[in-house]
């Protein structure tokens, strides 16, 4: 039976990074006929791959999760991975906010350039196989495939979670990890929009975009949400200040989010310097577009063509109320096949964050997505599963005998 020094079980960023990393001796097991299928998605299909923020401003974005990426992130940072991009022939750009891309804008390049760096460096990879369970096998592993077993020295798992699972993505490998006897927390789809459960203001208001000030939800009282742009769509809500906090919503729970801070004060300058005017355009200082005002005034059975100085001290205060403290009830959050990312994974505690190497199983390492972090868009996943992908093959490298160990 051939031995392995090191099966990388998942051909997208992380475990094409650890085969760079780790080089001959490497070996990428993948269920699909090419490499990085789910990568090939990434962007709509333009892959933006990093994000060019300073270190301490990229790990404060990684939330709880920082503190145990940030041995990844300095060892294998974003220049890292432009140096890597870039030797093999893939040019870029930075857009304003800080966003890195192919030039191209194509999502090949960026997985041509690192599966062939992964190539020259003397891994191999091995197409349609998939792994249909892993067992410990004295101190090394046998890894049981569609296409027969195999001995491996160390054995990463890289397979991804459960997002875009026409990719053959299906969280299989973290119960894998279940029963080699990590512990996981339970999966769940991430980076995605949301359903409500009454549409009306979704009917009226489709396309239309707002900055909320804060943003809640019931089912995390207490906890301030990151806010960002939110974007009604026909059914919901979606936009950053939605997808980037998916992973903390619940079907029943309830969003709630401030429109405009100091409502009172600034609806009563409005209404008092424009007093003949109708009263959506008395309200235009609010900064909220026209049809979404009407909206929420039709909302409270206000009527948006009335006088602003006809509106009567208890719509006002409805109006205030809905301004600071407005409330969507969540019907569902939208399923793995619109997810861009999986919540939950091999639990953080379970692993060196110096090596990606399992605390209870040594020689066993787990890296990207099957980590259970929870990051925003803009670069940061593919980035943060370069980066644990490469330290684990870094760390694998250095702990692999020179002398394969013999089948026994």
């Amino acid at each position: 039976m051939e031995v392995i020094p090191f099966a990388i079980i998942g051909s997208g960023p992380a475990g094409l990074c650890a085969a760079i990393a780790y080089g001959s001796g490497a070996v990428i097991f993948e269920r699909n006929k090419q490499a990085g299928v789910k990568l090939l998605l990434s962007g709509s299909g333009q892959c933006n791959f990093s994000n060019a923020l300073p270190k301490d401003l990229f790990l404060e974005k990684c939330g709880r999760a920082a503190k145990f990426l940030k041995p990844s992130l300095y060892n294998f940072d974003q220049n890292s991975m432009v140096s890597i991009l870039l030797k093999a022939g893939c040019k870029l750009y930075s857009r304003e906010d800080g966003k890195l891309f192919p030039a191209s804008q194509r999502a090949v390049d960026v997985r041509n350039a690192l599966l062939n760096t992964a190539l020259r460096s003397g891994a191999i990879i091995r197409y349609k196989h998939r792994i249909d369970s892993i067992e410990t096998y004295t101190d090394q592993f046998r890894i049981h495939s569609n296409q027969g077993d195999y001995i491996a020295q160390n054995v990463l798992l890289a397979g991804g979670g459960k997002s875009y699972p026409q990719t053959g993505s299906d969280g299989s490998l973290c119960r894998v990890a279940e029963n080699l006897g990590l512990k996981v927390s339970p999966l769940k789809p991430s980076l995605t929009s949301i359903e409500l459960r009454d549409k009306r203001i979704c009917r009226t208001c489709a396309g239309i975009s707002f900055t909320p000030h804060s943003i809640h939800i019931s089912n995390h009282p207490g906890l301030s949400l990151d806010a960002g742009d939110i974007l009604f769509t026909h059914k919901g809500l979606s936009g950053p200040g939605i997808i980037n906090n998916s992973y903390l919503f619940e079907a029943g729970s309830k969003l709630r989010v401030c429109l405009v801070r100091e409502a009172a004060k600034i609806v009563q300058e409005s209404l008092t310097a424009r007093p003949r005017m109708q009263l959506h355009n008395a309200l235009c200082t609010l900064d909220i577009a026209d049809e979404l005002i009407k909206a929420l005034l039709t909302e409270v059975n206000i009527d948006p063509a009335q006088r602003a100085c006809e509106l009567s001290r208890d719509c006002r205060k409805k109006l205030i109320d809905l301004l600071s403290n407005l409330e969507f009830e969540i019907y569902r959050v939208d399923s793995w096949d619109k997810a861009m990312a999986t919540s939950g994974g091999v639990m953080l505690s379970e692993l060196s964050s110096k090596t990606l190497e399992s605390r209870a199983v040594p020689g066993l390492y787990c890296a990207g997505e099957m980590l259970d972090y929870d990051l925003p868009t803009g670069g940061f996943n593919i980035q943060v599963a370069c980066s644990t992908g490469y330290i684990a093959g870094q760390s694998a490298k250095k702990k692999t005998s020179t002398n394969l160990k013999p089948h026994r």
